[in-house]
């Protein structure tokens, strides 16, 4: 089961929530820039999180939090999120299909190559074990190669009453995936004296407003956003999102957030896995 994981900064009282695929390696560039002050991280520089980890600031479980809070040790409480929708073509885009090595050069073709994480290849199994189709079809694997493996197959599989999306990578699934998370974040923004939520939308303003609440001014954030690899193309044509990853590879194809947001409202698509996310941070998915 998928654990909740967040920033804990005692001195300060204060908690971030942070999930995959929101801009949680720039947020974690400036909690990490606060924890070391004036101080380098030194080799683990490029990865704040691993830094953050070994410092003991990165902690995972709701029942950590739960703890902090009834022992009145929060003051301050931030959630970091982004946009559904977004962060499904994101997660779609860097996980399944291509991804830019850090030196920005290189483009590793994921679905043409078989060059999936660990997490990225258990969860087509997942979908391909399941045995639920979406067109007639379910997804082959054998080995690292992957077929009929669809951003529609994705989205549609995550909201399907048969799955249980507390089991489901949280790269692939919602931020909040349970009631008692919901009602526990919502207990914490209304007692504490500061609360932010974080978007990936607002980043750059938002970013000042988290240095303000710790008192720190930062500099130099990390940013982790991949620049479109030459001779792919994004498109905002809904039909895209039914065509398998290699499809996509063999036309150099990236879907958009719109695209995939026009294919929701056209085909009249169950999002109700979102309904916590909706709930606490008023996003918009119709």
């Amino acid at each position: 089961t998928a654990l909740i994981q967040f920033f804990s900064l005692p001195q300060k009282q204060f908690a971030l929530i942070w999930s995959p695929k929101c801009a949680c390696t720039t947020v974690s560039s400036l909690i990490a820039q606060y924890v070391s002050g004036s101080a380098e991280f030194g080799e683990e520089g490029k990865q704040p999180r691993a830094y953050l980890n070994k410092n003991g600031i990165n902690k995972k479980g709701l029942s950590q939090l739960k703890d902090l809070f009834e022992d009145q040790k929060l003051d301050r409480f931030v959630v970091l999120t982004r946009d559904p929708i977004s962060r499904l073509v994101s997660t779609f885009t860097n996980k399944f299909l291509i991804k830019v090595r850090a030196d920005k050069n290189k483009i590793i073709e994921i679905a043409q190559r078989g060059r999936y994480e660990g997490f990225s290849l258990k969860f087509i199994n997942d979908c391909a074990e399941s045995g639920l189709a979406f067109h007639g079809k379910t997804p082959l694997v054998k080995e690292a190669d992957v077929s009929d493996f669809s951003l529609a197959y994705l989205v549609n599989y995550i909201n399907h009453k048969a799955v249980d999306i507390g089991n489901v990578n949280d790269h692939f699934s919602p931020q909040i995936k349970s009631q008692s998370t919901l009602d526990l974040y919502t207990k914490i923004r209304d007692s504490v004296q500061e609360f932010k939520i974080l978007r990936v939308e607002n980043l750059n303003s938002d970013l000042q407003e988290l240095a303000h609440m710790l008192d720190f001014t930062y500099t130099e954030i990390h940013n982790n956003k991949s620049p479109l690899p030459a001779g792919w193309q994004k498109s905002d044509d809904p039909a895209i999102i039914e065509l398998s990853t290699k499809e996509l590879t063999y036309m150099r194809r990236i879907p958009t957030r719109k695209a995939l947001y026009s294919y929701i409202q056209q085909n009249g698509l169950d999002m109700s896995a979102f309904n916590y996310d909706v709930q606490f941070f008023g996003h918009q998915l119709a």
